[in-house]
């Protein structure tokens, strides 16, 4: 099975990215800083690490000098909400295979991901077959509010939309009060990774 670490020291974005690879059936590990990344690296030997380049502790270009040693087969392939010319060329320099803007659609990182093992000459793991459109767009919208529990701004934050779209969306499904995840009661439903949409 084909194994991707994601990196983020962003909550929601790790286990909305990590959710979205095992829901693609890659088995996903997921780490929020870059020495845990490297722990992780050394015990399971991923073939694709996914991660953010702003991080506390040196950040995801520190991480970059330590894969070429401790995990040289890996592809990596760096996120930032920060995009710009000079960060993406010092990225590629230290031997990212790509340099991906937030917020970052599913369709994009798949995209990312098939070039890439193509370019390894490894298989792509096997789709699963994809819920119908409403039923994803409701799981994705409440995954993020559980993950934020019941937070809207930061979730619309995470999903890369207005606030007006997460309350319309609250509404139109009928996804509990904030107060209701706050103290737990949300109904538990499959993962973020089940939807199809932006990832932020």
């Amino acid at each position: 099975m084909n194994r991707v670490l994601v990196v983020d020291d962003d909550c929601g974005m790790r286990c909305a990215l990590a959710a979205m690879f095992e829901d693609r059936g890659w088995k996903a590990e997921a780490a929020s800083s870059p020495e845990e990344a490297l722990r992780v690296c050394l015990a399971q030997a991923p073939e694709l690490v996914v991660s953010d380049v702003r991080m506390p502790e040196g950040g995801g270009m520190r991480l970059m000098k330590e894969l070429k040693a401790i995990a040289p087969q890996a592809a990596v392939v760096m996120m930032t909400a920060y995009g710009g010319v000079q960060e993406a060329v010092e990225a590629m320099k230290e031997g990212a295979c790509d340099y991906l803007t937030k917020p970052v659609s599913v369709e994009q990182i798949e995209r990312t991901v098939e070039r890439l093992m193509r370019m390894e000459g490894q298989p792509m793991p096997r789709r699963l077959p994809p819920l119908p459109l409403r039923e994803m767009e409701r799981e994705l919208f409440e995954s993020t509010l559980r993950t934020t529990r019941g937070n809207r701004s930061r979730a619309a934050k995470l999903l890369g939309v207005s606030l007006r779209t997460v309350r319309n969306k609250v509404r139109e499904y009928q996804l509990p009060s904030r107060g209701e995840y706050e103290h737990g009661h949300a109904a538990n439903g499959n993962s973020i990774g089940a939807a199809a949409g932006t990832v932020a």
